[in-house]
């Protein structure tokens, strides 16, 4: 793997380090990249949770003072995750950066939905972002809605339903 391609996905592991503390993607992503990072080697795994828990409860405080610390402890976690990926060996290594890309490119997904990560089955509809539906004149609207039948027409605001 050249050096390049290292560099690259360890910088965007930093990115993601920084991005996903303090969002609910948090957990899940400190346990998942701990245990990647770990290698299973237990001790080395919880030194990787300490490392991105005391991450987490840093960097709030460090960003009221300046955007450059993120920029610094991206780098810090980019540097320790090339670090690690250097030291493994030619096959191990390309295993670990292809689920670390993976492991990233969820972070990053999550991050362009501001946290929020869409998904929907079996012919249901997924929306990432903010959805508006309106109606108006005592209709009904909805994204998208099957009925067994036609639904009944819904009272005008102000007014009793029927019994």
């Amino acid at each position: 793997m050249l050096a390049e391609t290292i560099t690259a996905i360890a910088s965007a592991g930093g990115t993601a380090v920084i991005a996903a503390a303090g969002t609910d993607l948090w957990t899940s992503f400190r346990d998942r990249l701990a245990k990647l990072l770990g290698r299973g080697d237990a001790e080395t795994e919880q030194t990787i949770l300490r490392h991105l828990q005391r991450t987490a409860v840093e960097l709030p405080a460090a960003l009221e003072g300046s955007e450059a610390v993120r920029g610094q402890l991206e780098a810090a976690w980019a540097g320790q995750i090339a670090s690690i990926l250097r030291a493994l060996p030619d096959d191990e290594r390309e295993e670990v950066a292809r689920r670390l890309q993976e492991l990233t490119a969820e972070v990053a997904l999550r991050s362009e939905n501001d946290g929020y990560l869409a998904q929907a089955h079996n012919h249901g509809q997924a929306i990432g972002r903010d959805m508006n539906i309106n109606s108006a004149n005592g209709g009904y609207s909805a994204g998208q809605m099957f009925f067994g039948s036609t639904p009944e027409n819904p009272p005008q605001p102000g007014q009793t339903p029927p019994a």
